[in-house]
């Protein structure tokens, strides 16, 4: 159903649309959920490009899509490229002020275990 929802929402708003990449980063993290981490790192990679392209460098939305892709790149066993897209939302979290929220928790929470995963705890 939301793959249907994408879809037309790609078609009315195009493929380049800050609203069709928040649907793929919630499809992704639907699937991630499901174990499903290489259909939903696909997805939160398509997202981060569009999210790239048309939002401004520091936002809230672009966050959750690096956490995610991040998370399911960890649980895949990339822990270095994990690592990147986890200290990018750290860094991103910290620069839009969301100190107070459970996903800077969840994002430095995920971070520590890739570097602990790859060698790097501190």
């Amino acid at each position: 159903m939301l793959r249907q929802a994408i879809a037309v929402k790609r078609k009315a708003l195009g493929d380049r649309d800050p609203e069709v990449a928040e649907d793929q980063v919630v499809l992704a993290d639907m699937l991630a959920d499901r174990g499903d981490f290489v259909v939903a790192e696909s997805l939160y990679r398509a997202a981060l490009v569009i999210q790239r392209e048309t939002l401004r460098v520091q936002n809230r939305f672009t966050p959750r899509t690096l956490l995610g892709l991040g998370r399911s790149l960890l649980a895949r066993g990339d822990r270095e490229a994990a690592e990147q897209f986890l200290r990018e939302a750290v860094a991103m979290l910290r620069a839009v002020r969301q100190f107070d929220t459970p996903r800077i928790a969840e994002a430095e929470s995920a971070l520590a275990r890739a570097r602990a995963a790859t060698g790097h705890p501190r």
